[in-house]
């Protein structure tokens, strides 16, 4: 590795005996070596971190496989989290957008309305399947 940051740093310098050549092989063994015991460590609980995952969603999901089938990232999931406050949060969320989009809907009840002089929401007999036939 010495040798290969010493080419990187001075390229112009020529190297006898073709130390050259040696320096790749050695620095791609060193760099093997380094992340097999990377792989060791990352496996032994007190070297890898733990992973709380806040949420419960697809996302989430996803996050916890990509962390499970990587293990150079030395981390271990423990477990989800879907706080209150975020369940809470979620419908203040949605409250919020339905009284932002009720008058819009109210406006496109109204003008179907009176374009069509039908009610604004479609209704329809539907007849049962099966013997009886009924109409519900």
């Amino acid at each position: 590795m010495l040798a290969t940051g010493y080419l990187l740093m001075f390229p112009d310098v020529i190297v006898g005996g073709n130390l050259a050549a040696y320096a790749l092989p050695l620095t791609l063994l060193a760099a093997l070596s380094l992340r097999v015991v990377v792989y060791v460590f990352a496996k032994v609980p007190p070297f890898s971190e733990r992973v709380l995952i806040f949420g419960g969603g697809r996302f989430a999901g996803e996050v916890a496989r990509q962390i499970e089938t990587r293990p150079d990232l030395a981390l271990r999931v423990v477990g989800f989290r879907v706080s209150r406050l975020q369940r809470a949060l979620k419908r203040v969320m949605s409250l919020a957008a339905l009284i932002v989009a009720a008058p819009a809907l109210a406006a496109i009840a109204v003008a179907i309305k009176l374009e069509s002089r039908r009610p604004a929401f479609f209704i329809q007999d539907r007849v049962a399947c099966g013997a009886s036939g009924s109409v519900w």
